[in-house]
């Protein structure tokens, strides 16, 4: 198996734990979509792409271990992980798609590495219990909503690279 197509385990409720191996290089598209009783997915190193929806409504999902090796993460591709509480994104990720985070309620906790060069529209809108962004040096582009409803946000550090900072980035955070 090198690649995980659309819907594979899509609504596999009783599905808690996944780990992928090498070979697999992309997570097709709502591959894990609405396994609600997931709790942890590890990556191996190898996989290099996470396709739009892959992990959308997976509400239990606490632990994600990233590879090294994942260069993209689409659209919505851990939408609505309600019980997500950190996620470290490796340094050869150059885009993090629209909504990629979006309604991760519970995500606390994001590390950033240089590489990142977009963060997509609304990317971590609704992260309410996000307390700190530190953006790092490279990132040129954040969409607009990228952070909009991080209520609890105290603290944003923003690199000298940015270009385009784009509307209500920030808007309704503390």
């Amino acid at each position: 198996v090198t690649n995980i197509y659309m819907r594979a385990f899509s609504g596999c409720s009783g599905l808690v734990s996944v780990t992928i191996p090498s070979r697999v290089a992309l997570v097709g598209c709502y591959a894990f979509e609405d396994c609600t009783a997931l709790e942890r997915v590890t990556l191996a190193e190898g996989v290099q792409t996470i396709s739009y929806n892959a992990f959308d409504n997976c509400t239990n999902l606490t632990e994600v271990n990233l590879p090294e090796s994942l260069t993209f993460i689409d659209e919505e591709a851990f939408y609505g992980c309600s019980s997500l509480r950190a996620i470290s994104i490796p340094a050869k990720v150059a885009t993090i798609g629209d909504s990629a985070f979006h309604r991760c309620y519970g995500l606390e906790s994001v590390t950033f590495h240089y590489g990142l060069k977009t963060i997509g529209s609304e990317a971590f809108r609704g992260c309410t219990a996000l307390e700190q962004v530190s953006l790092p040096e490279g990132l040129e582009t954040v969409g607009i909503y990228a952070f909009s409803g991080c209520g609890a946000l105290e603290r944003i550090t923003l690199p000298d690279s940015i270009r385009s900072l784009g509307s209500r980035v920030f808007e309704n955070c503390t």
